[in-house]
C-alpha cells in the first residue's frame, strides 16, 4: 500500500505493536519482523495475509465476545476490509 496517512497496513502494524507490547505477547517478534520488512520495502501477499490473521486474532469481534466496544469492532473490520480490497486491486493490476 502507499505510504501515507491513509495507510491501513501501517495502522494495523501500529495497533498490533502497541497491543502485543502491552500484553508482553510472544507474537511481538513476528510483528516486529513484519514491521521492519514493511518499513524497508514492503510485504509480500503472504506476509500481508499473515498480518491480517494476527490483526484479526488480536481484535475481538462482536460475535466472539459480548462486552466489545462497537467502534473498535467497526475500526478493525474497516482496516481488514481496506487491506483486503487493496490486495484484490493490486492482484488485478498484475
Amino acid at each position: 500500500m502507499n505510504q501515507g496517512g491513509d495507510d491501513l497496513v501501517q495502522v494495523a502494524i501500529d495497533d498490533l505493536v502497541t497491543k502485543l507490547n502491552k500484553e508482553l505477547s510472544p507474537q511481538r517478534g513476528v510483528i516486529k519482523e513484519l514491521a521492519d520488512k514493511y518499513a524497508s520495502g514492503g510485504l509480500t501477499q503472504t506476509e500481508l495475509n499473515q498480518l491480517k490473521r494476527l490483526y484479526q486474532n488480536n481484535n475481538k469481534f462482536g460475535y466472539l465476545k459480548e462486552a466489545v466496544d462497537p467502534s473498535g469492532v467497526a475500526r478493525a473490520t474497516n482496516i481488514l476490509d481496506g487491506i483486503r480490497n487493496w490486495q484484490f486491486s493490486t492482484a488485478a493490476d498484475e
